[in-house]
């Protein structure tokens, strides 16, 4: 085969020198890679490059430069594209069933947290300061409702859970 239609199989230069039969150099960027032409017998990647094997999934010769080995074994370019892109959407599926089971504790821990009739302090909002028993838990809106002395009369109002403190664990003495 004539070195003009020979390119480099890295940068794609036609300068090429063959150094050995069927070995090449690159004067461009001196990458040495091997070159068979399909009519000799020997495998070669479309690329006209060496093959150093074959394709798992479409059974194509491939060179190192237009395949990759994976899990699975070698895979051209375009089966590498395919088997890349599944790896993501499992991935992407994991992260969101691993998201999902942190939501879902972290649901459960703040559901744990508070019991009616607890005793909490407000602690941020026009209501600082206050303390009262917890009277009402809304769970889908993360409210609580809690019974205070304002103005000398037990009144309801509603706190977030992000305004209140979480009860101090009761300690209890045995005489």
């Amino acid at each position: 085969m004539a070195l003009e239609t020979i390119k480099c199989q890295e940068c794609g230069a036609a300068d090429v020198t063959e150094f050995k039969a069927g070995t090449y150099v690159c004067g461009h960027c001196e990458t040495i890679f091997k070159h068979v032409e399909p009519s000799q017998g020997g495998l070669a990647c479309d690329c006209g490059t060496f093959a150093v094997g074959r394709c798992k999934a479409c059974g194509a010769p491939v060179c190192s430069v237009h395949s990759a080995v994976v899990t699975v074994g070698r895979l051209c370019r375009e089966h590498l594209s395919v088997w890349q892109d599944e790896q993501d959407r499992v991935e992407q599926e994991r992260q969101q069933r691993e998201q999902a089971a942190r939501q879902q504790a972290e649901a459960e821990r703040e559901r744990a947290q508070y019991a009616l009739g607890e005793s909490i302090q407000i602690i941020s909002g026009p209501l600082s300061g206050f303390t009262g028993p917890i009277c009402e838990i809304n769970e889908d809106a993360s409210q609580l409702k809690v019974r205070v002395l304002l103005s000398g009369r037990e009144t309801l109002v509603d706190a977030s859970r992000q305004q209140v403190n979480a009860p101090a664990p009761v300690h209890r003495t045995l005489w």
